[in-house]
């Protein structure tokens, strides 16, 4: 059986799938199952009573309203508004509805409380931003009032770790980062992403600017705000900065390789790498990392052959599949990526546990957006 990678197919079925955005604190308290409302405009759920402690609510919103924050170099979707960095920004879209269909089109007053900051408003959207850590509410009102439409709560924290890294190298179900340089696979098309972390908390900051230099050149119409995708060139090196008043300027220079010499099985979180054995009709989790010498390759287009009596599932992250076992005896598995290549040979045994279980059901992937994929409004 023979699979390829995302980037060759999974992305276009993946972009027709959808997401819901969170509600603000009227919206939730309205749902009785908490979750903001359903897909009509004022959501569904609940009898419209439902302004806060301290509030006097607007009558005009009594289904409460949804948020949409900045998207991601891992999201399809933008979802809700993320934690921010202290001194950075975000863009907050507001809909009347949790699938993003409809914007909130009345007019409104924007205040920020605690460490929230406004900084702009335009239609159906808000600015914000934070100069200290800590949290806040953004509250929406009908313009001219204090009459609250709803209102949703942020947090900011200190940027304490600040990392550029491709995609694939970016830590695939928990694996340790490389600890050598990454290098970049000749003529390989990629997205180097920048990541602001507090502790376990990733952040956003919507004012970073990211630059490219070098042997390589940017796909048109492709920029985010924490990612620049490329196009390697056959030789050479690139460099990529990125900068932003919430922290030091980061950059990093990439050696272009022509191959990778060898493929490597990874550690996750999920535990060590799996032994030899895997147990009828159960399924665990292989991921591989290619090298140059010591040096990750980025870049790299994966395909995997097994023989009849595995079942290889689609990528769920670049280099990590899942494998489940369909026939019982010694298989195989051969690992293809960047020109390197690893066969395995799993055997099959009868499972310990007795327990058919179908492939893990896993949190949605974090494959990057490609110019052209219908995400958001973004």
């Amino acid at each position: 059986m023979e699979r390829t990678s995302w980037m060759l197919g999974l992305g276009a079925a993946i972009a027709l799938m959808g997401g819901c955005l969170p509600g603000g604190e009227r919206a939730q308290n309205n749902n009785p199952w908490g979750d903001g409302g359903s897909t009509g405009i004022g959501g569904s759920g609940g009898d419209g009573d439902n302004c806060l402690p301290g509030e006097t609510c607007s009558d005009k919103t009594p289904q409460g309203l949804h948020f949409m924050g900045p998207s991601t170099f891992d999201s399809f979707f933008s979802g809700g508004p993320k934690a921010m960095a202290v001194g950075g920004t975000q863009t907050i879209k507001v809909y009347w509805d949790n699938q993003g269909n409809f914007p909130f089109d009345l007019p409104f007053d924007a205040h920020g409380t605690g460490v929230v900051e406004i900084k702009e408003t335009s239609p159906s959207e808000v600015l914000v931003g934070a100069s200290d850590p800590g949290t806040g509410y953004l509250r929406l009102t009908e313009a001219g009032t204090n009459l609250l439409y709803d209102r949703f709560q942020l947090s900011a924290f200190n940027i304490d770790k600040v990392e550029l890294a491709p995609i694939d190298m970016y830590p695939a179900l928990g694996a340790e980062p490389p600890s050598a340089p990454w290098v970049a696979l000749a003529s390989s098309t990629m997205p180097v992403a920048l990541l602001l972390w507090n502790g376990q908390t990733r952040l956003v900051d919507e004012g970073v600017t990211l630059t490219l230099a070098g042997d390589a050149t940017p796909l048109e119409n492709s920029a985010k705000w924490d990612a620049v995708w490329l196009t390697a060139a056959a030789t050479g090196a690139f460099t990529v900065e990125a900068k932003a008043p919430t922290f030091s300027t980061q950059s990093i220079t990439v050696k272009i390789v022509s191959k990778a010499d060898k493929i490597t099985p990874l550690v996750t979180a999920l535990g060590n790498f799996p032994t030899g054995k895997l147990g009828l009709e159960e399924s665990e989790f292989y991921c591989f990392r290619p090298y140059s010498g010591t040096n990750p390759v980025a870049g790299t287009n994966w395909e995997y052959n097994s023989s009849a009596g595995l079942e290889v599932a689609d990528e769920f992250f670049p280099g990590c599949v899942t494998v489940r076992g369909l026939q019982l005896g010694t298989q195989s598995l051969t690992v293809k990526g960047a020109g390197a290549q690893l066969t395995l040979d799993i055997e099959v045994i009868t499972a310990a546990s007795g327990n058919k279980s179908t492939l893990p059901k896993l949190p949605k992937p974090g494959r990057p957006i490609y110019p052209g994929d219908r995400v958001d409004s973004n």
